[in-house]
């Protein structure tokens, strides 16, 4: 397996925030950026025939998943097929380590038996990713691919040119090529993320049918919008230009293809452009351009379209032509690109090829505008000789060396006072262009003469003129308009004089004047100059250069010969728009020579001033003072600026030019949303338990930031590539995060925090019960479940949290951070066994991890130890029921019971409340006693047994009662008592009833028998109607006192002694029993011994 470190988590805005939701059908697009930087979109640095770095920026629709591979393609083909089309050329065979598109053959190391190229493998296929196996071809093995423009053999016979994309040649020792891809592993970023933190190397195929590289992802992005996208939305991979892929060797228009292990059909970019381009040609100029002299220098060209140089990184090359002096070195203030200096020891020069190279303090795009400048005292001087003059310039990116257009090198006579002011002191340039046959000898006189009105000093200082750019040490006299030195040298071509400021000239008055100079009693001009009469602001200095900085201001303000200005007049400072001035200042915070201002009133960034005291011109200058107590604070950048002053006599006036530095280097990391951590403390630290968002905030605005996890600076990632640092969606993070801003050469000190994320919700499963709501009748439960290890990110090597398991408060297992050689031996099963008691027992499993994240699993199990009950309901056991009938058998009893009736399962056919249910299922009545085994069992398992019995016969109904009692049953049924019981008794009967047996109505008019009465008042008789489903059986009608009644219409004697009738006794209707019996068809059984009378219907 790989082992290496390198690791950086970006689950880093980020979000990256997408500007609008899109939503693709299908895997794509994918745009390339050759040349560009990671999350770039526009084309950088890129030609044809070099190594390259490649943008590759591409949408996807299904989630890669950690390990998942994402493949690339790279053109195998040339828009032109041959070797004379290579940008730059082909270089030759030199027998040691050749280009890397040289594929060797036999001949070449028969011929160059000590080469380099023995030990590199140019055409290869990695087999394995874990252990770096490569299968390695020579130039022989591809034959077929020789004919097709994929390999051009050379003119010598050694070998062949592999066209298109080169990928980089690796070592053929087994331990040396490990360590290279491990290396290349670090230039490869996915989302901005390090793919050196992969377990696997990158697939490289470079063979001519394919030129591919194939990387796996270390983390997992998720599909549509999310974290490690840029604005766009989408997923960029970036390949640094030192993994040594090298551009197809003729410039034009390329493709590549890209695909991934869940959306595998590979999907073509759009096309790209691979240049052959070269700077534009350079334009220079010069603020002197006398002979022999030192002089600021400016050099403007523009980059061609794939010229685009990097901060840093990239080289410009300037080569002088000969005669031009350079320096050792060039301090970086003294040189500067785009108005921006050159980063501290780098720029080199080399004098013996009139050499300088510089590294780019800025980024650069493609076609545009450069201007190098190098001040004065950078130390370029100009040639000795008058002439026309060219330099050469290059880039790293376009490395063809382009002339500049001609400059010319020659003096020019005349005369530059700075300040060119009535009364102020100035410092003299007067140049002087000598013929080729005149010649100042060591030590003449030269006499320099002012014009009237011009005002000298006493005395020289020493150290204040210079000849032709030396320090003059001599004597000199100073008389009426006259100064006169003498020559510290001979002196041709050029006589240069300065004086400088503080040799003490003041200006003559306004108008034009000129400086002569007298050798040898003959008088030369130098040429005019021109004083004028205005306002001056000189010498400004501040207390403090930084941006953003409060500062304190001083200068020295000269008026017009007109402006001068008396108590009460106004003076008003105007500030650039990029200071911050406070609303209000106190007068003492600005002093006019040494007093505070009368009065300050400020408006924006302009500063009025009434003035307590004269300002004069022959003040020789008015001290004005600001405190940094006023608040006013330098602008946010560094830059050049003038302040402006103006006065109530005098127009606006300028301030000399001065620049502020670059502000602090200082960062603050700021988390939001949550702004600290939410989670538990573990090992003196907080977790998160919601990914913040991350911002590093730098007090420069200029600098730029780097951020980089578990002190690995050394793959550190800037917040221009990477400017949104989100966490995801889902992530489990442990880390040492690292920031510091850095600018040219200053850089802040590293700040470290330590973050830790985990928003995972911890994972804990339940195998036992499965259910969440169950019902037992076992007085224990046994809880089972187990965890599982979640990948945790950590620099270096793998480590895995486990989540600690509690069962209604008991801790069972405990959370812990372990290492991946120990995982197999944690524990990962939880067992617990639980006592339960009668009714709910609610159980809490609770999964918690060290960042407080929690999952709560809750059981219900309710003890239930009581067997359900059983409640017939049809049909009644005392009823005899119909032999060869299938009945229903209906019971109540517990809704979730499992009835069974005979063996049988019974269904449930009504719910009933209180949780019952009215269960049935049918039975065959047969003849006798019939017994049935009813079996319910609840949801807990309880069970209970009754038998229903009951009689099986041919009769329907069975109604039994006694003589001389009042209570009576119907098929086993008790009911109501009749007010009047049977009698056969005389009382209450006739004599001649005596013996035999009479009962109330009551006892005949029940459903057992279909039977109802109607009663006639008018004919004193009663009707007595059986019937059954509608339909009329019998009708008898007996009238009360008479002998004969109507049976179905057919009068009939009641007894065929012809003696009985019916009869009221009590108020109640009595009937001759055995008539009734038989006509109502009931059998009719007497026992004498408890004179229990039974009728049967119906009669058999």
């Amino acid at each position: 397996m790989k082992t290496k470190s390198g690791f950086i988590v970006l689950f880093l805005i980020m979000a990256i925030i997408c500007q609008q939701t899109v939503v693709f059908a299908e895997f794509g697009p994918v745009k390339v950026v050759p040349g560009g930087q990671p999350m770039q979109t526009t084309q950088r640095a890129c030609r044809a025939n070099q190594p390259t770095a490649f943008s590759i920026n591409f949408r996807h629709t299904e989630t890669i998943n950690f390990h998942d591979w994402i493949k690339v393609w790279f053109p195998a083909n040339e828009t032109l097929c041959s070797i004379e089309d290579a940008c730059d050329g082909i270089p030759g065979i030199s027998g040691t380590l050749e280009n890397a598109r040289f594929i060797p053959c036999k001949d070449y190391f028969e011929k160059y038996k000590d080469s380099k190229e023995s030990d590199l493998g140019k055409l290869y296929r990695i087999t394995n990713s874990e252990t770096a196996d490569t299968e390695f071809f020579d130039c022989e093995s591809n034959q077929e691919q020789k004919s097709d423009c994929k390999m051009i053999k050379d003119p010598s016979g050694l070998g062949y040119w592999l066209t298109g994309t080169v990928m980089p040649a690796l070592p053929k020792n087994d331990a040396k090529r490990v360590e290279k891809l491990g290396n290349l592993d670090h230039k490869i970023r996915l989302a901005g993320i390090d793919c050196g933190c992969s377990p696997v190397y990158p697939v490289i195929v470079n063979i001519p049918e394919e030129r591919s590289l194939k990387i796996t992802s270390s983390f997992q992005i998720w599909k549509g919008n999310g974290p490690f996208r840029n604005n766009d939305d989408y997923i960029n991979l970036f390949i640094q230009k030192d993994v040594g892929i090298i551009s197809p060797m003729s410039p034009g228009k390329y493709s590549v293809m890209v695909a991934t292990k869940p959306e595998p059909i590979p999907i073509e970019s759009e096309m790209f452009v691979i240049p052959c381009s070269s700077i534009s040609k350079p334009v220079v100029s010069f603020e002197t351009s006398d002979i022999e002299s030192a002089s600021q220098v400016k050099i403007n060209f523009s980059t061609g379209e794939g010229g685009a140089l990097d901060k840093g990184i990239s080289k410009i090359w300037l080569e002088f032509p000969e005669g031009f002096s350079l320096p050792k070195e060039v301090l970086p203030q003294n040189m500067k690109i785009n108005g921006k200096p050159c980063p501290k020891n780098t720029s080199l020069i080399a004098t013996d090829t009139q050499t300088i190279s510089v590294v780019l303090p800025i980024d650069i795009n493609n076609s545009s505008e450069i201007e190098i400048v190098f001040s004065k005292l950078a130390g370029i001087r100009t040639p000795g000789k008058k002439g026309t003059y060219t330099i050469n310039a290059w880039t790293d990116p376009e490395p063809e060396k382009v002339e500049s257009e001609p400059f010319l090198i020659q003096t020019r006579t005349r005369v530059e006072v700075e300040p060119n002011l009535y009364m102020h002191n100035a410092k003299y340039l007067a140049v002087f262009n000598m013929d080729d046959n005149q010649q100042i000898r060591l030590n003449q006189e030269i006499m320099i003469t002012f014009p009237e009105g011009t005002i000298l000093p006493a005395t020289a200082k020493q150290g204040t003129v210079l000849i032709n750019e030396i320090g003059y040490a001599q004597s000199i006299s100073i008389e009426n308009k006259k100064v006169t030195i003498k020559a510290p040298f001979e002196i041709s071509k050029m006589l240069k004089i300065e004086f400088s400021k503080e040799f003490g000239i003041k200006n003559p008055p306004e108008g034009e004047h000129e400086l002569f100079f007298t050798i040898g009693g003959k008088t030369n001009s130098y040429g005019k100059f021109t004083i004028i009469s205005k306002p001056l602001v000189s010498d400004l200095i501040l207390s403090d250069y930084k941006a953003k900085e409060v500062s304190g201001f001083s200068f020295k303000y000269f008026p017009s010969a007109t402006g001068n200005l008396s108590p009460g007049d106004i003076m008003t400072l105007i500030f650039p728009e990029e200071y911050a001035i406070p609303e209000k200042i106190a007068p003492e915070n600005i002093k006019i020579k040494g007093h505070p201002s009368r009065n300050v009133l400020i408006q924006k960034n302009e500063i009025t001033l009434t003035l307590n005291d004269e300002v004069d011109l022959e003040d020789n200058g008015t001290l004005v003072e600001i405190s940094s107590g006023a608040g006013i604070t330098n602008p946010e950048r560094r830059g050049t600026y003038r302040i402006t002053v103006k006065t109530s006599k005098d127009e606006k006036t300028e301030s000399n030019e001065y620049s502020t530095k670059e502000a602090k280097l200082l960062t603050q990391l700021v988390f939001e949303d949550p702004s600290e951590p939410d989670g538990l403390e573990y090992d003196g630290w907080k977790w998160f338990k919601k990914p913040p968002k991350v911002k590093i905030l730098s007090w420069n605005p200029d600098a730029t930031v780097y951020f980089w996890f578990d002190n690995n600076e050394a793959h550190k990632t800037s917040l221009d590539e990477y400017p949104n640092i989100d966490f995801g969606e889902y992530v489990q993070l442990q880390s040492t995060f690292s920031y510091c801003s850095e600018l040219d050469d200053e850089k802040e000190e590293a700040k470290s925090v330590k973050l830790w994320v985990d928003n995972i919700l911890p994972k804990i499963w339940v195998q036992s019960p499965e259910k969440n709501i169950l019902i037992t009748n076992k007085k224990t439960i046994t809880i089972v479940g187990n965890r599982a290890p979640g990948e945790l990110r950590v620099y270096g090597d793998r480590k895995y949290t486990l989540d600690g398991v509690s069962i209604n408060g008991e801790t069972i297992l405990q959370p812990e951070i372990v290492e991946k050689n120990l995982l197999n031996s944690a524990k990962m099963e939880f067992e617990k066994q639980i006592l339960l008691t009668e009714g709910d027992n609610k159980i809490k499993i609770r999964g918690f991890d060290l960042a407080g994240n929690e999952k709560i699993i809750t059981k219900i199990v309710t003890l239930d130890t009581t067997s359900p009950e059983i409640e017939i309901v049809t049909p009644n056991p005392k009823k005899p029921q119909k032999i060869g009938e299938s009945i229903a058998i209906q019971i109540k009893t517990e809704t979730g019971a499992l009835v069974y009736i005979n063996g049988q399962l019974a269904e449930k056919i009504k719910e009933l409340p209180w949780g019952i249910a009215v269960f049935e299922g049918n039975w065959n009545v047969v003849k006798g006693e019939n017994k049935i085994e009813i079996n319910s069992t609840d949801m807990a398992g309880n069970a209970n047994t009754i038998f229903l019995t009951f009689e099986g016969s041919l009769y329907e109904s069975i109604i039994e009662f006694w003589i001389g009692k009042t209570e009576f049953y119907v098929n086993g049924e008790k009911m109501p008592n009749p007010s009047s019981a049977p009698t056969c008794s005389s009382p209450p009967l006739p004599k001649d009833f005596k013996g035999t047996a009479f009962l109330p109505i009551q006892y005949l008019l029940t459903n057992a028998l279909y039977t109802s009465a109607s009663y006639d008042g008018d004919t004193n008789k009663i009707t007595i109607t059986q019937s059954s489903e509608n339909e009329i059986i019998t009708v008898i009608e007996l009238g009360i006192g008479e002998k004969q009644a109507k049976v179905n219409g057919v009068e009939v004697w009641i007894d065929k002694n012809k003696i009985l009738y019916p009869i009221i006794i009590s108020g109640s209707v009595f009937f001759p029993l055995r008539f009734m019996a038989e006509n109502l068809n009931c059998d009719v059984k007497y026992d004498p011994k408890t004179k229990k009378i039974t009728l049967a219907y119906p009669k058999q």
